[in-house]
């Protein structure tokens, strides 16, 4: 009797395991951190020092801060601008924006993702406060950024000034405990107080 098509074949052999266990689960600090370990490292030291004599933290900054403890790694969260409505065919300049990006982050590593329908270009860099990342949909109308507020809001005031005045933007985080609207010729400083007085 035959069979047809392929016999099958293990999942893990001689020629992936090795990459399997050298680079993901053999090394545990690059494994996942679970609930478990975070409730572990968290409540070993429920009160981290939190910078600044007498800082005034809301609740969330504190967990933030307890986050970053627990895990090594620094807080980001994601921040979206994008063009409300139809941006009638206008794409944002990719070479002015990156040449904004390096200006600020000289070191920043670009990645081009030819064919993705939600990638066009990665940006990443390291901030003062620790690594980031900014990608531009492949529409070219919205830009992500894994990054800390104010790094997002500098980038939002850019992708502003590289839009035309008669496109709407707005501006908002994952969660959207704050969803702006930004107007044209919006400074950083007035970004982060629609942004304090929305949250």
């Amino acid at each position: 009797m035959e069979w047809p098509g392929e016999a099958p074949q293990e999942f893990f052999h001689k020629g992936n395991s090795v990459l399997h266990t050298m680079e993901y689960e053999g090394d545990p600090p690059r494994r996942p951190l679970n609930v478990d370990i975070l409730d572990e490292r968290i409540t070993r030291d429920p009160d981290p020092p939190l910078p600044g004599p007498g800082s005034a933290f809301q609740p969330e900054e504190v967990a933030e801060q307890r986050w970053s403890a627990a895990t090594g790694r620094p807080w980001v969260m994601t921040f979206l601008v994008a063009v409300e409505r139809d941006a009638s065919g206008w794409r944002v300049d990719q070479d002015a924006l990156t040449e904004a990006i390096l200006g600020r982050w000289t070191d920043a590593a670009i990645r081009s993702k030819i064919g993705s329908e939600v990638r066009s270009l990665i940006w990443e860099f390291e901030t003062r406060n620790g690594p980031g990342e900014a990608y531009l949909h492949a529409e070219g109308t919205c830009l992500y950024m894994d990054v800390w507020e104010d790094d997002a809001i500098w980038l939002a005031v850019l992708f502003r000034e590289l839009t035309p005045d008669g496109l709407d933007l707005a501006f908002c985080d994952e969660g959207y405990t704050f969803d702006v609207r930004l107007q044209p010729g919006t400074t950083e400083a007035e970004l982060a107080d629609l942004v304090n007085r929305a949250s």
